[in-house]
């Protein structure tokens, strides 16, 4: 359901949703990398709208 247009006064609006994932301790071993590894699935999932993305080690994570 969270596909499906809304009307509004301005016209429809459409929401979708992006999800990226790591796994502990594959991806990260603390919290606040694997916080960033995830970050970086998500914004690869953003470049293909309303999918979901898992961690690679390709994927850029700022360095901490």
């Amino acid at each position: 359901s969270i596909a499906q247009p809304i009307k509004t006064s301005v016209g429809m609006v459409g929401v979708t949703g992006s999800l990226g994932f790591a796994m502990f301790p594959l991806d990260a071993a603390d919290i606040k990398n694997l916080t960033k590894a995830a970050d970086a699935a998500m914004y690869t999932a953003k470049l293909n709208r309303g999918t979901w993305c898992l961690y690679r080690p390709d994927m850029a994570v700022a360095p901490t």
